[in-house]
């Protein structure tokens, strides 16, 4: 078990609290969040790890609540496509799906500011949606910058928007 604690902030504009798990590896199956369904920024170089234990990581966030996924990292776009791959089987349709996105174009910062206020649930996934949570494997460095970030939006928004 994985216990989140205490978010690091709540964002008004959506509603949602802002969390930062941090693990060492993709090991982790059974996780436990305090939130009954969030959004998944799953941050992590997947390039030396299998498709299988990619799928079971997966996995192990959609049943522990995961409404939506956006990824990050080296080989993202793989994550992103293993992830579509364990989705339910039960999705009745196009706009009620577990939405999946991967940035791999962009800086952390930016993939940070998309987390929060682009990427979103869709149809029944946004239902009881009231969390984020950064899935940080093995890199510290991104999980102290995601808290930062996540710490102060404002100053955030202020340097994404100066860049673009």
């Amino acid at each position: 078990m994985n216990p989140l604690g205490k978010p690091i902030a709540h964002d008004a504009v959506t509603g949602r609290d802002l969390y930062v798990l941090e693990l060492p590896s993709a090991d982790a199956v059974h996780l436990s969040v305090p939130v009954t369904r969030f959004g998944c920024f799953l941050v992590m170089d997947a390039t030396g790890v299998g498709d299988a234990a990619i799928r079971t990581f997966a996995r192990g966030l959609l049943a522990a609540g995961a409404a939506y996924f956006a990824t990050w990292g080296p080989d993202c776009q793989r994550v992103h496509d293993l992830i579509d791959a364990e989705r339910p089987t039960d999705e009745p349709g196009e706009h009620d799906v577990v939405m999946t996105t991967w940035h791999e174009r962009l800086d952390l910062d930016k993939a940070i500011w998309e987390s929060v206020f682009v990427d979103m649930p869709a149809g029944r996934y946004a239902e009881g949606c009231d969390a984020v949570v950064a899935v940080v494997v093995d890199n510290p460095a991104a999980a102290s910058q995601i808290r930062r970030r996540y710490g102060h939006l404002k100053g955030l928004c202020r340097d994404v928007e100066e860049r673009d």
